[in-house]
């Protein structure tokens, strides 16, 4: 039977969880599941992208500073009229008005999804609406999809319900995120500099979890041992009119060996002309951004943190967060192999992925639980 699936979601700009909807939207197309998507905020980015995959989307315009008991009303309302077997909802904002939303539009079952690694590392009020999760999760959600184990335990140990957490990992597209022979000469060419100068960096947003400061001051060790390395910096935030990043980067004298790229819609490609890419965060869930520089084949320097680790296997270098030194000296290992052996770790790392983290398992995955839950849910009314 086709299964019908609402997605309720905070908002659709750029971010991992948005990118992972996406991507599920994506690889349901051709399977018996209807999908429609509710976000609370407005459309932004993934709205359109979304639409052109022929999914309904349909927005609130709710300020999550502000919430509206109206707009919940709204929103059971449209899932109401809608009718959908499941309702899947992505960040803590979302499982809470999503599942309240739900349980008045009729008992609507409710499958949460969490992504944040460790909830402590939000802001305030966002931790506030972790904690209230963790209170309904007992009654309000019928399953609570993690995106790594890092999230489980953290969540656990907040206090939401354990028998209901599940862990369904981020699926990577392999034929969008690959090997680019061409991409290293590309990139170089475009930004005007040596195509045998070693070329490594972050793709993320701008976001005090992500260890900018860190990134910096060992970013300075690094080109202090090679003085022709560049650095790109390439997500949301990631410009020359940031001037806080601009005074982390001037700080400790390398402003102008990196290149800022800010939001790309080339990501694939940035990432495959990479020799390293570097990931010195304090926090993550499922870092998605190390999965896809694998896939391209670029080896990755990770701390500890989430699930970076159980990503990179033995395919690239773990460091322990918040150490800049023992970061650089990992960072300087890599650029120091030889081109032919930085391939070889990254033709590692891409079948790493394609074996354990694909976006057909993650699909599968998903749809195997949905099923079930509608199921239940048939057989309890």
């Amino acid at each position: 039977m086709t299964l019908k699936v609402a997605h309720v979601i905070t908002g659709l700009t750029s971010g991992g969880a948005e990118m992972c909807l996406y991507r599920l939207l994506d690889g349901m197309r051709l399977r018996d599941v209807q999908s429609t998507v509710f976000s609370l905020d407005g459309p932004a980015i993934y709205g359109s992208r979304i639409a052109a995959l022929g999914v309904k989307v349909r927005c609130l315009g709710m300020r999550p500073a502000a919430p509206n008991p109206m707009k919940i009303l709204q929103l059971a309302s449209w899932l109401r009229g809608d009718r959908p077997n499941v309702v899947q909802s992505w960040m803590y904002h979302a499982d809470l008005v999503g599942g309240i939303a739900a349980r008045l539009a009729g008992d609507i079952p409710v499958v949460w999804g969490v992504r944040h690694g460790d909830p402590a590392s939000t802001k305030t009020r966002t931790m506030l609406i972790a904690r209230c999760c963790a209170l309904f999760s007992r009654w309000l959600p019928t399953s609570i999809v993690c995106c790594s184990s890092a999230s489980i335990s953290s969540h656990m140990a907040l206090g939401y319900t354990a028998r209901k957490l599940k862990l369904i990992c981020n699926g990577v597209d392999q034929q969008i995120f690959k090997i680019d022979g061409d991409a290293r000469t590309r990139l170089r060419r475009e930004l005007g500099f040596a195509a045998r100068a070693p070329l490594s960096g972050m793709v993320a947003r701008y976001h005090k979890v992500k260890n900018f400061a860190g990134f910096a001051r060992s970013a300075a060790m690094v080109a202090r041992r090679h003085p022709d390395a560049r650095f790109v910096l390439c997500g949301d935030g990631l410009e020359r009119g940031n001037t806080e990043l601009m005074r982390l980067l001037g700080q400790q004298g390398v402003a102008k060996q990196c290149i800022l790229l800010g939001e790309r819609d080339d990501i694939p490609s940035v990432m495959a002309a990479l020799d390293v890419l570097v990931s010195p965060s304090v926090s993550e869930g499922f870092p998605n951004v190390v999965a896809e520089a694998m896939s391209c084949g670029v080896p990755c320097v990770v701390t500890d943190v989430g699930d970076s680790a159980l990503i990179v296997g033995d395919t690239g270098l773990v460091i322990a967060p918040n150490d800049d030194e023992a970061l650089a000296q990992a960072w300087m290992r890599l650029l120091c192999e030889t081109p032919e052996q930085r391939r070889q770790r990254g033709r590692q790392a891409r079948d790493r992925i394609g074996a354990e983290f694909s976006i057909a398992s993650m699909v599968d995955k998903y749809e195997a639980l949905f099923r079930e839950v509608a199921a239940d849910a048939n057989v309890e009314h």
